[in-house]
Order: structure tokens, then sequence, then C-alpha cells
């Protein structure tokens, strides 16, 4: 039975950052040791891009993995990866392909879709330098409604905008897997605006300290929010410790 599901985002906060990699094997190695942990990964990439990654950081891998800002969920098999079928039909059904392509023919100026990304049920877009992102959202919030895509934007880093189903996103994930795996504790790991849904749908929610929250986002998350002092896997593991995880 699994006691705890822990779900990580990839950039800045699973991933090493340079020099870091030993820190990753450690981290690893102790959550492979836990037999009640069930680890799951929670990207905005792309499935090829998070395995890429996955790849040159030398990981492991999890035992689900998320992409597309929670838009689609796979499950590894002896060949690869499996997408898993129910998950991608709770999708589909919220998400209007058509008024999704009509969109993206008709970006607003200053908005362009993100350079060799094929999203998966989702519009992956970037502010041009010299916009403002946040005044953008709304004229491409008027695009979508013209063209009756009913879709959340979704603003990250300061420059991307996801377009997602309603309803859909990393915490969307994180609930299917808790009624998979129930009953469970949910630890998230996290650094930015794409992480909130993760973090809101967790008992506690790891931030890593370069991160991009804003302060009314954490006075928000505050009941549940544990800032870890060191980045990436070595902050992760240290909290893990502590809370009595591993």
């Amino acid at each position: 039975m699994t006691s705890l599901l822990l779900v990580s985002d990839l950039d800045g906060t699973w991933l090493p950052g340079p020099g870091e990699a030993s820190a990753l094997a450690v981290l690893e190695a102790a959550v492979a040791s836990a037999p009640d942990l069930h680890l799951a990964f929670a990207t905005g990439r792309t499935l090829p891009a998070a395995l890429e990654g996955l790849a040159a950081a030398g990981s492991r891998g999890p035992q689900t993995l998320v992409t597309d800002v929670g838009c689609a969920l796979y499950l590894p098999t002896a060949d690869g990866w499996r997408e898993d079928p129910a998950y991608a039909a709770s999708v589909e059904a919220r998400w209007d392909g058509k008024a999704a392509a009509r969109v993206l023919a008709s970006l607003p100026e200053g908005i362009l879709s993100q350079p060799g990304v094929t999203a998966r049920r989702r519009l992956a877009l970037q502010v041009q330098p010299g916009f403002d992102p946040g005044e953008r959202a709304a004229p491409l919030g008027a695009l979508l409604a013209a063209h009756g895509l009913a879709a959340r934007i979704l603003p990250s880093h300061g420059f991307y905008l996801d377009v997602l189903p309603v309803g859909v996103d990393k915490g969307f994930a994180v609930r299917y897997l808790q009624n998979k795996l129930r009953p469970c504790h949910v630890i998230s790991c996290g650094d930015s605006e794409n992480d909130l849904d993760l973090f809101r749908a967790a008992d506690i929610a790891l931030l890593m300290p370069q991160h991009h929250l804003e302060d009314g986002h954490l006075d928000e998350l505050a009941p549940t929010l544990i800032r870890c002092t060191e980045p990436g896997p070595r902050g992760i593991l240290a909290e893990l410790r502590r809370l009595g995880h591993l």
C-alpha cells in the first residue's frame, strides 16, 4: 500500500543544477528504498522533453510521469511509457481541439507558440520580449471567448502562457493519482506559478529557495508550505528526512 505520494516539478526543482548530480543520486536512492512511497513528476514539458531532461540528469525516473502542465499522464512499461487512457479521456472531454486550432491561427500581438513544442491538449504559448505578460493575457482571453474555447490561461516564469482545459492542471493529476492510490499523504515540490495547483492539492508543499511565487500566493499556501533552505535535490532530501519520510 502507498502511504506517501511524492509529486515534484522538474525544472528548478528535481533536476539538479550544475555540479549537483551527486545530490540527485542520493535523493533518488533514498526514495527508491522507501517501499510505501510513490514518486511522480509533474512538469510543463512535453513527454519527449521530460525524458530528455531526466536522461541528461541521470535520473532513475518516476513511477508516474505527468506532462504538459497536467494534460497528459504516463505510466512506465517494459518498452517505455504508456499514456493512461482513462486520464487521457477525462482531459479530452474538456478540450475543443478545433477551437484551439482557430485560436492558434490568430494569436494576439506579442504572443507566440513556444518554439519546438508540440503540446498535448493545450496551447503552449509565450510572450515576446518587450510585451507585458499580464497585459497580454486580456486579449488572449478575449480571443478564447470569441472562438468558443473554454480554457484557463496559466502564466509561469514571467513569459510562458499555457492555455489549459478548464479544471485540468498539475493538481488535477494529483487528485487522479490519489483516487488510484488512496489512502495516501501527498507532498509536492515546486518553484513556479504552474506549481500552485500542485501545492493546493498536497498536504505539504515544498517550495524551492529560488522560486517565482508572489507574496499573495505564499500567504495562501502558508498553512501547508515549507520553504526549503537548500536548492533542488538537496533541499527536497533534507525536508523529507526532517519530516520522517526517508
